[in-house]
């Protein structure tokens, strides 16, 4: 961060979705808290999936976005705070040990050993490190240490998360930043801002077991947090355009209408879905066909259950659970009525909460708004508590049994949850086919048959269960 941007204190976040940009620019006040001078947002372009796929496009819609935040504040603030998306970040674990010459750890010493770690992980040679996070120290064997500043020893070890991004992908960020007419300050996992901005606003300051989900337009999100700092992410490909993509192509409509009827009739609560909705075909608005709310409703709940479960499925219950305390949910997708119940059934034992950020400008106080504020708790780094060391855990193994065994996604079968034995609309319904869809590992052995229509899970039970 260039110097006069220190001083004036004037931060700018830019989180760079796949279906808006915002630009928020901010500062912290004497309480430690954001306070927010503008922000602005246009629809994003040259982005598909968290990728750039356009330069000039891609910075158009900052600029924008920009233009707004700078027109609303006052403020010709330059140096930006950048999100990523997590498709486009991969994990990696390293140990580094350092001999202690003077006998005394001091931070000189931890930065050393945690140097010592980078140096020793495999990583592609064009990588570039966006955050690190040490654990697990050990002092001349003793472990249990949370921080070994100013404690005596001679060996100093310690593992590290490392989590990366390719040079290309770094490189093409900072040439649309730079196009839009601004400088790169810093890049940051979007699922990372999130938990900035919304963390403290739902749990108290010693709960430090916490899995995030992020629920955005083209990507889910999940995040593992330990006393402060990322154990784990996971990012699929499948977000809330892809349920207006469902509503469209099995209510036979547009685009444009589809999202309407998604954000006004896509509630999972049994208790909304009754009556019905005249829906337009396309090319043909005066045609009208008339679909039961019950319908609708179970092709909402068709593609949450499925990127909820996605989601959770390689979180262990038994070993990892047991240090996790609260499930947060945030992102736009999260506005659905009846998601967090949804997600409660899949983790009956923990908290969940649907949180969204707190500022002083209760437009931005949306769970949408989460990446773009936490990106200036980011950049004002005296709050967001970067890069702290954390106990050592147990790893996340994959759990043998199914996330909920009453679960089924053949949608003649479907109860809807929340308490009611309403069944939904009787036939099976099959959603878009995303054939970028690739969840992960976790389904490698399945790749085959993974863009095969959700009524084909059912018949996977055997070989889905299995895997974890």
């Amino acid at each position: 961060m260039n110097e006069e941007h220190k001083e004036n204190k004037f931060y700018l976040g830019i989180d760079i979705g796949s279906t808006k940009t915002c630009a928020i620019i901010g500062s912290k006040n004497e309480l430690g808290e954001i306070q927010i001078f503008g922000s602005g947002t246009s629809q994003s372009k040259g982005i598909k999936k968290g990728r750039i796929s356009n330069i000039e496009l891609a910075s158009k819609s900052i600029r924008e976005a920009v233009a707004d935040a700078k027109r609303i504040s006052g403020l010709n603030t330059t140096a930006a705070t950048v999100s990523i998306s997590g498709s486009l970040v991969s994990q990696t674990q390293a140990k580094g040990v350092v001999n202690l010459v003077r006998n005394e750890i001091t931070p000189q010493e931890v930065e050393r050993a945690i140097g010592a770690a980078i140096y020793n992980a495999d990583m592609p040679k064009d990588s570039k490190i966006l955050h690190e996070f040490a654990f697990n120290f050990i002092v001349d064997g003793e472990t249990l240490v949370d921080d070994p500043s100013g404690m005596h020893g001679q060996k100093l070890a310690v593992s590290v998360n490392i989590f990366y991004t390719s040079n290309s992908n770094f490189i093409n960020i900072k040439k649309t930043i730079q196009k839009s007419g601004l400088e790169l300050d810093s890049i940051v996992l979007s699922s990372y801002a999130s938990l900035l901005a919304t963390k403290h606003n739902a749990v108290d300051e010693d709960v430090d077991g916490i899995i995030l989900l992020d629920l955005g337009g083209h990507t889910s999100n999940s995040l593992v947090s330990l006393s402060n700092a990322v154990q784990s992410i996971k990012c699929i490909p499948v977000g809330s355009e892809n349920l207006t993509s469902d509503l469209a192509s099995a209510l036979k409509t547009s685009h444009d209408v589809a999202s309407k009827i998604k954000l006004n009739h896509s509630s999972l609560f049994v208790e909304d879905a009754n009556g019905s909705i005249q829906v337009g075909s396309v090319g043909d608005s005066s045609k009208n066909t008339i679909y039961e709310l019950t319908y609708v409703q179970s092709i909402a709940y068709a593609r949450i259950e499925e990127v909820i479960q996605i989601l959770l499925s390689d979180l262990n219950h038994k070993t990892n659970f047991e240090h996790i305390h609260s499930v947060l949910i945030t992102g736009g997708f999260s506005n659905v009525v009846g998601l967090r119940d949804l997600v409660q059934e899949f983790i009956p034992t923990i908290p969940v909460v649907s949180v969204s950020p707190k500022t002083n400008q209760t437009e931005l106080d949306k769970p949408e708004f989460s990446v773009a504020v936490g990106l200036l708790h980011y950049a004002s780094k005296e709050s967001a508590n970067i890069d702290i060391p954390i106990v050592q855990v147990p790893e996340i193994i994959k759990n043998k049994k199914k996330v909920n065994q009453s679960k089924t996604t053949n949608l003649s079968d479907i109860k809807l949850p929340l308490g009611s034995e309403q069944q939904v609309h009787k036939g099976e319904y099959y959603p878009e086919e995303d054939k970028a869809f690739n969840p992960d590992e976790l389904f490698t052995s399945l790749a085959s048959e993974v863009n095969k229509p959700i009524s084909t899970w059912e018949s996977l039970k055997g070989k889905f269960s299995s895997m974890f």
